[in-house]
């Protein structure tokens, strides 16, 4: 595996069942850890039923997780033909302050069954470790215009704004309609645009990296099916709308977080997804049978809607 054909071998029994991994040295920042996510490069030299892996984030400040990645996920990489990548991603589970990762961040990976072990090996050929910061002062301008090639040679419409913000029709100068939200670099933030009750204003979202957004959180909507398959294949999509105090999706740039906890035997395949009319998508798996409680926490605040998903016996 990998160009110097060099990787830890992992068992399920026996003194290989734990792994530490060093060298991640982040330097001083006064900025917020928003995307922080383990990556592990690999395979399972066969099919797991009763196994799978905790990975734990330790930092000088102190510990995320443990999250486990469980068989049904390990399994999308079965064999040397199929290694891959795992991502674990902690930002979709836990809120980093300023400085959280400061030092030197360590991935801790234990080897965990609740069963018979089934004789098979992990081979990882790398750990990664993927971190987006974002300054909590960032400020942001808007361009708007009926021309998109036209848009970096002109003026900004507005400048120095701090997230979502609600625009008229009037700002428009056409028909048509082209916008653009950059930072302080003059690197373009992901937006979305709304268009809300009466057709008169529109609303425009995006990545600002604040957890600052009016989430209202009994209006905001969390969907799931009741019941789902617990085969370890079946994806269950979970869908989270973030709404403001007028029952209004608030769109692009709010941050979702799970409870880990509560997701009993299922784990999430990916992060959240923005869908470009104001929802979210994550996406669901479970090999064992359970219940699982989606307590689903938006720029900081916990919504009141906390639907139950029972995996049943396929």
């Amino acid at each position: 595996m990998g160009p110097n054909e060099s990787y830890a071998v992992g068992r399920w029994t026996g003194p290989t069942r734990h792994g530490s991994y060093s060298g991640f040295n982040l330097p001083a920042q006064a900025w917020v850890p928003t995307v922080v996510q383990v990556v592990l490069a690999g395979y399972v030299t066969g099919p797991l039923q009763n196994e799978s892996l905790r990975v734990t984030l330790d930092t000088p400040g102190g510990s995320y997780g443990p999250l486990t990645l469980r068989a049904a996920r390990a399994n999308e990489h079965v064999g040397a033909a199929a290694a891959g990548s795992w991502v674990i991603d902690f930002s979709s589970f836990y809120a980093f302050s300023a400085g959280a990762l400061q030092g030197v961040v360590d991935v801790d990976i234990k080897l965990m069954s609740q069963g018979p072990d089934s004789g098979h090996e992990l081979h990882l050929d790398a750990v990664g470790l993927n971190v987006r910061l974002e300054d909590p002062n960032e400020l942001f301008d808007l361009w708007l215009g009926d021309d998109a090639s036209a848009l970096d040679g002109a003026a900004s419409y507005l400048q120095g704004i701090a997230g979502p913000l609600d625009l008229g029709d009037t700002d428009c100068p056409g028909d048509i309609c082209f916008l653009r939200v950059r930072d302080g670099a003059g690197v373009a933030r992901t937006l979305s645009v709304l268009l809300l009750p009466g057709g008169a204003t529109f609303r425009v979202g995006f990545v600002d990296g604040r957890e600052d957004a009016p989430v209202d959180e009994d209006l905001s909507l969390v969907n799931a099916p009741a019941t789902a398959p617990a085969d370890g294949v079946s994806l269950v999509r979970v869908e989270v709308t973030p709404c403001d105090g007028s029952g209004i999706p608030l769109g692009e740039g709010v941050i979702l977080r799970l409870d880990p906890a509560s997701l009993g035997p299922a784990e999430t395949v990916g992060g959240f997804t923005h869908q470009g009319d104001g929802s979210f998508v994550i996406e669901l798996k479970s090999a064992g049978i359970g219940d699982a409680m989606l307590l689903v926490e938006a720029d900081g605040v916990t919504l009141s809607q906390a639907p139950v998903v029972s995996f049943v016996a396929p």
